[in-house]
């Protein structure tokens, strides 16, 4: 199973040049100022990193010799416990990502006046901007396809499934949970949210933890993008306040 299992350290260092990708793309985008420009380099960034991503774990789990079901814990039949603790989690989570979105804007706001360091003001997210624009509907449902489906299933897989448990296998619990939360957070490239997406990466590690099963942090991990996903296109006002990640 999952935690039995050692990573060999070689084949781990292609997670660290995927990583590195999407943060160069990340950065690419960021000097894009095209509306349709920027959604094809969104889109081809999403499905590039995410895809070049699930290709290497299948490449990894063959060179380990286990089934994604070993590796993950799919192959538990927790499932409904599963869906239960993170139906109990997901309120909690909103609210505490919330708090902690405001608390980031505010401070933010506060030294930006203080210091007028530009990088310093607090600006919406990429794909936020994105989706608030007047899209057609297949364009949305693109998007929603990459935020709800694609990107939890990926990058848990990734950032849980694979580089926590390869550090954490080495001895090191805690500074395995605070190098894939800090990353995960990193890789958004999202100011203000980043103190709550590193508290949202950290709750998604102990709900793989509890469960022994990555379906657990995947599905809250789903649901929390799909109530952003609406407010940013039924409500575009509050979605300033939220983030997607």
């Amino acid at each position: 199973m999952l935690l039995e299992k050692r990573w060999q350290p070689i084949s781990l260092t292609w997670a660290g040049a995927i990583l590195l990708s999407a943060i160069i793309g990340i950065l690419a985008k960021g000097r894009i100022s095209s509306n349709t420009t920027a959604l094809v380099m969104l889109v081809v960034g999403v499905i590039g990193f995410q895809g070049l991503a699930l290709v290497w774990v299948h490449w990894f789990l063959k060179l380990h010799g286990v089934t994604w079901g070993q590796a993950f814990g799919f192959s538990r039949h927790n499932y409904g416990r599963c869906i239960l603790i993170v139906l109990i989690a997901l309120p909690l989570v909103l609210l505490a990502v919330f708090a902690l979105s405001r608390v980031s804007e505010l401070t933010l706001e506060h030294l930006h006046a203080a210091l007028h360091w530009k990088w310093l003001k607090p600006q919406s997210q990429a794909p936020v901007e994105l989706l608030q624009n007047d899209w057609p509907a297949y364009v949305i449902a693109l998007q929603a396809v990459m935020t709800l489906l694609i990107a939890p299933f990926s990058e848990e897989i990734l950032f849980r499934g694979i580089l926590y448990t390869a550090i954490k296998q080495r001895g090191h619990r805690l500074l395995a949970l605070g190098i894939t939360s800090f990353i995960f957070a990193l890789i958004h490239a999202y100011a203000v949210g980043f103190l709550s997406l590193v508290f949202l990466a950290v709750v998604l590690a102990a709900l793989y933890e509890w469960t022994k099963n990555l379906f657990a942090s995947i599905l809250l991990h789903a649901l929390f993008n799909t109530v952003n996903f609406i407010l940013i296109v039924a409500h575009p006002a509050w979605a300033e306040k939220f983030f997607q990640p």
